[in-house]
């Protein structure tokens, strides 16, 4: 678990708004991480994070706060919180997510989903940001997948965002880089 998500007297599940102290908490270490490794050469749009249910919760919240642009985020069976994105200044540079969903999800239903991607998607296309894809598995419930089809989804979301490079050949006085259209 990335926070508390029941009442260890009583056993019963907290509502995520509930448990903002330790979810905060969690985001402080995934930023300083985050920091941590930019500040150690990594391009920071080089970083791609990938996270299930409660932990694709704090990659997209991570990824909607971090302060330069990331890769990209993979959200599976998860999403971010109300509050991150109800100030349409705090949206970030250009950020590719892929979020999934399962149809027979009883945690997360589609019914509660749709609204928060829809909010999602929306402020990005306000700001000229298309990257916000939204796939709903068939037969998933809530939890990690094995499954082809979504796997599919995955490599191509990486094949169509993940910088592909050679730091040794960029060095090269004699090498030139021809980019696609």
């Amino acid at each position: 678990m990335w926070w508390d998500s029941f009442d260890l007297n009583t056993g019963e599940e907290l509502n995520p708004t509930h448990c903002e102290k330790s979810v905060q908490g969690c985001l402080t270490k995934v930023k300083s991480f985050l920091d941590y490794a930019v500040s150690q050469g990594w391009r920071s749009e080089a970083i791609f994070l990938f996270g299930f249910s409660q932990g694709a919760t704090v990659a997209l919240e991570a990824a909607l706060s971090f302060p330069t642009k990331l890769g990209g985020v993979v959200s599976i069976c998860g999403l971010p919180l109300r509050k991150s994105f109800e100030n349409e200044a705090m949206l970030p540079h250009e950020l590719p997510i892929l979020i999934t969903l399962g149809d027979k999800d009883p945690k997360l239903p589609l019914s509660s989903a749709f609204p928060t991607v829809q909010k999602i998607r929306s402020l990005f296309l306000e700001h000229n940001r298309k990257a916000v894809q939204c796939e709903v598995i068939v037969n998933k419930g809530h939890e990690m997948s094995h499954r082809q089809d979504e796997v599919q989804l995955w490599m191509k979301f990486f094949g169509r965002y993940l910088l592909l490079s050679n730091p040794e050949l960029e060095r090269m006085a004699d090498v030139y880089e021809i980019k696609r259209n």
